[in-house]
């Protein structure tokens, strides 16, 4: 399945064959950013209800909680505008500029799989090193961290 996720056996000559190369990977590169996705707001809740629980800070969600919701879609839709840049680059590099890199569709979207899924998991990263400081600082008594958050 990996493999041919990444396979291009021969350079598309047409448009459309580029388009329909890259729009086969769509809903794989979807599954795979929303399951990246899952993991962030899984870690996100949870070490909200933690710090929420320890420190009176749910550090991680949003205020309104349904930001988060809007947060989400917001994210799906750019992510999915970012992936279809893709092919458009393919398409002016073969059809405006005539060049054809061999590799440049799987490299391309090798690398852009590989960037989505970190930035996926940014938010999630971020909100564990935030919530360690301040629990940290709680702990340590080092009120003026917490309290600029709390507040």
């Amino acid at each position: 399945m990996c493999a041919a996720l990444f396979r291009r056996d021969a350079a598309p000559l047409t448009a459309w064959q580029i388009v329909v190369w890259w729009e086969l990977r769509r809903m794989p590169y979807s599954l795979i950013v929303g399951a990246t996705g899952i993991v962030t707001c899984t870690v996100m809740v949870i070490v909200s209800m933690i710090t929420d629980r320890l420190i009176g800070v749910p550090i991680g969600m949003p205020d309104p909680p349904v930001f988060a919701l809007l947060g989400i879609f917001v994210y799906g839709i750019m992510a999915n505008m970012l992936y279809t840049a893709g092919w458009i680059v393919e398409l002016v590099l073969a059809g405006a500029w005539d060049i054809r890199p061999r590799n440049f569709a799987r490299v391309a979207f090798g690398l852009g799989l590989l960037g989505s899924v970190c930035l996926t998991l940014m938010p999630a990263l971020f909100t564990l090193v935030v919530a360690a400081v301040q629990v940290s600082a709680v702990k340590l008594g080092v009120q003026g961290i917490v309290g600029a958050v709390g507040e």
